[in-house]
């Protein structure tokens, strides 16, 4: 059988401390539970200079039946970053992301775990530790280099959205884009641009429309577009309208003029219908004249 000169990286820290310091006691604050050796075999980590790279440490390890979630922690700030490994994808000597907590996005990195068994061992509970106990080597941990780590787009109903990953700025109708060296221009197209004269403050300015044009008619230079009443046609206008009236149209009379005019009517049709009357008797009259002559 060949002799093994050399072991693995990972073997080698699974019957160690590392990433932990070597005087790490690796005791939970009850001193009840030990963190196994080979539970954690390597680490990296990316942290803004503005945290002690001396003072980080496993803060708390959280074990349920599905797995397990690592808490690390800087010694006088509290957590900044955790790990969470499932049972029921994990690979030996996997390695898992570190996600920084809110207000320390920055912090990152990756955390590989050894064997399942010493995932397991760890049973369901939640162990804490400090400093002396779970600290990690200085030399795993790297200063980040500053960098966008999300975008967060607010609406104008305020409804916020955070983008991680790649990014696209795209341009939408009316709008153009254009990139010169680390500025990005944003601007509206000028044959859309419509001037408001008011210096008041548009409050609800992100949410409103552009008119590009009213039946084919579009703004003059200066964005302005003219209503012209023609004849009896009145222009008036009130809270988000425009009133079109017909200054001809409006009656010149009042409900008792109308009660005349229907009273005057009705006469006339009385007098039409007695002059029909008088016609049918002059026609009979003429008949009997008329047998008269020719006898």
């Amino acid at each position: 059988m060949p002799q093994i000169i050399n072991s693995n990286w990972y073997d080698q820290n699974a019957d160690r401390a590392y990433p932990l310091v070597d005087f790490a006691t690796r005791l939970d604050t009850s001193a009840a539970f030990t963190l196994p050796n080979d539970l954690i075999v390597d680490a990296r980590l990316a942290a803004p200079p503005s945290l002690d790279s001396t003072k980080f440490y496993i803060s708390q390890l959280s074990a349920f039946g599905s797995g397990l979630v690592l808490t690390l922690s800087v010694d006088g700030v509290g957590p900044v970053a955790s790990v969470t490994v499932p049972i029921s994808s994990f690979t030996e000597y996997s390695a898992y992301t570190v996600t920084g907590l809110p207000g320390y996005t920055d912090v990152g990195g990756t955390f590989v775990f050894g064997s399942a068994a010493a995932i397991i061992a760890a049973g369901s509970g939640v162990y804490n530790f400090v400093l002396a106990a779970a600290q990690l080597l200085p030399t795993v941990i790297f200063p980040a280099a500053p960098s966008v780590t999300s975008i967060t787009v607010v609406d104008a109903f305020g409804v916020e959205t955070r983008l991680t990953g790649a990014v696209t700025l795209a341009a939408g109708d009316n709008v153009g884009i254009a990139v010169a060296a680390q500025t990005i221009e944003v601007e509206l197209e000028t044959g859309v641009l419509i001037e408001d004269p008011c210096p008041c403050t548009d409050t609800g300015g992100k949410a409103r429309t552009a008119i590009k044009s009213i039946n084919g008619a579009t703004p003059d230079a200066n964005g302005n577009l003219t209503l012209l009443g023609v004849g009896c046609v009145e222009i008036e206008t009130d809270t988000n309208a425009i009133k079109l009236g017909d200054a001809c149209a409006q009656p010149c009379c009042g409900d008792a003029e109308m009660a005349l005019l229907t009273s005057a009517a009705r006469d006339i049709q009385s007098v039409l219908a007695t002059q029909a009357n008088k016609s049918a008797e002059l026609e009979a009259s003429l008949r009997i004249l008329q047998s008269y002559l020719v006898d």
